[in-house]
């Protein structure tokens, strides 16, 4: 069932509330939409290039790459190439805390799973997107975790998300001992290999993990 329906409805003012508990900008451009994204995302960069929020449990992609964060060029051009037509459609605009992408895809902004690349829809606009994140950003991006997390850890640099060692469709906790912080690009390649594994498996086979070329550096 689309999250939308669960009584989060778009509303005019959310993405401005949103904002206004984001940070200031990741990047130094800013005030219109990156090249090759679609019309419909453009107030996501409206006023900043790129910021996260809820103790950086959300982040939207700037366009250039900045302070290790990938720009949203880059994290598109990974997607299309690890996932191949596994993504097809989907362009990605910013992540959760656990690497969960959001992504435009068939006029809806949808979650996409890197380690299954299954998607959900989560509102038919960025604005019912921040009306939901406003409505429960423990669920939809990890805020409560990343807060507990920085009290524990310190706060999640920039460039990286909480991976999980043993991945969350595997059978992996989401606790302490089965995260650590690693780099967007790097993570979301190595999940995509597993989700080209799990793509072509029955449910409940079993999975030989870590895969060739994953869980390195």
């Amino acid at each position: 069932m689309p999250l939308w329906e669960h009584g989060r409805v778009s509303d005019a003012t959310a993405l401005p509330k949103l904002l206004s508990v984001a940070s200031p900008g990741l990047g130094a451009a800013g005030g219109s939409v990156p090249g090759g994204l679609p019309a419909s995302l453009a107030p996501l960069w409206a006023e900043r290039d790129g910021w996260v929020a809820f103790w950086s449990a959300l982040q939207v992609f700037p366009a250039a790459a900045a302070g290790g964060v990938p720009s949203v060029a880059e994290v598109n051009a990974a997607l299309a190439e690890a996932f191949g037509e596994l993504a097809a459609g989907h362009v990605a605009f910013g992540q959760d805390l656990f690497g969960v992408l959001f992504t435009w895809h068939e006029d809806h902004v949808c979650a996409f799973d890197p380690e299954t690349a299954e998607h959900e829809p989560v509102a038919d606009d960025v604005e019912g997107w921040a009306a939901a994140l406003l409505a429960e950003p423990e669920e939809l991006v990890g805020s409560a975790f990343a807060f507990d997390w920085q009290e524990r850890h310190g706060a999640v640099e920039p460039g990286e998300r909480l991976v999980p060692l043993l991945p969350f469709v595997l059978g992996g906790e989401y606790d302490d001992g089965n995260l650590e912080p690693r780099g967007s690009l790097q993570a979301l390649r190595e999940r995509a290999a597993l989700a080209r594994v799990v793509a072509t498996l029955p449910d409940g086979a079993e999975v030989e993990w870590p895969l060739p070329g994953t869980r390195e550096g």
